[in-house]
């Protein structure tokens, strides 16, 4: 499956869609805002993020 990053600032925590694993979730922990980063690998490699990719 899929298991949720934290972001470097704690703010934020992303996954990779489970409908596309190019797209990146991101899920604002304060107001539980979302956005949908389409075709986002270029932002995981910039961020240093790591999410899980499924097996």
């Amino acid at each position: 499956g899929y298991a949720p990053v934290w972001s470097p600032d704690g703010a934020w925590i992303a996954f990779l869609s489970p409908t596309d694993p190019h797209d990146l979730v991101l899920h604002h922990l304060a107001d539980g805002h979302e956005i949908t980063l389409v075709h986002a690998r270029t932002v995981i490699r910039t961020l240093g993020w790591r999410p899980p990719v499924r097996s």
